[in-house]
């Protein structure tokens, strides 16, 4: 929500469209908030602007205010990404765009409550959205199952064509690699 931040960002990215060979962006998972962040002066200010209310009052207990914090940091986050990619194609106007999201904000969409990530939305933004399907980290007892689950709501939601899944091969709890055989089930 910081505007003095983004736009130092901004430049970033207008340096890294300038003077680099980069064929395109790839906006990583660090671009989320979760469902307690954020609550620095800029977000406030945001939060009394479009709410008529002090976030300092925001209560979970209130679907309708949760819903609206949602929305706000889903639509600024989304302005971030726009702004820096614009920068980008200042100087790489056939830059590609992708963003990855979690998993999870693909088989639940209730979860853009906890990271601000909007699958249904990321379809109509980028060039390719990016799920994360790490289920050894996510701790799913059953890692194909929840494989198959994301890659059954990709194709309900029609994001077949414009869907990379990423999948894991670092157990980062057992601090190992993931077998081939565990490696090779995830693919299947």
């Amino acid at each position: 929500f910081d505007e003095a931040s983004l736009q130092k960002a901004a430049a970033l990215f207008r340096d890294l469209g300038r003077y680099t060979p980069a064929e395109g962006i790839l906006f990583q998972d660090d671009l989320y908030l979760n469902d307690f962040e954020d609550v620095s002066a800029p977000a406030r200010a945001a939060y009394q602007k479009a709410y008529g209310k002090d976030l300092g009052t925001l209560s979970r207990t209130d679907p309708k205010a949760m819903r609206q914090w949602t929305e706000l940091k889903t639509r600024q986050l989304d302005h971030v990404a726009d702004v820096c990619l614009s920068s980008f194609r200042e100087s790489r106007p056939e830059g590609l765009a992708m963003r990855d999201i979690y998993a999870e904000a693909v088989t639940n969409p209730a979860s853009q409550e906890w990271f601000a990530q909007s699958y249904p939305d990321y379809l109509t933004r980028y060039d390719y959205t990016v799920v994360m399907a790490y289920p050894y980290m996510d701790k799913e007892k059953h890692p194909d199952e929840a494989l198959r689950k994301t890659a059954k709501a990709i194709q309900k939601a029609g994001g077949e064509k414009r869907t990379i899944v990423k999948v894991q091969t670092y157990d980062w709890a057992k601090e190992k690699w993931l077998s081939d055989k565990e490696v090779r089930a995830e693919l299947n």
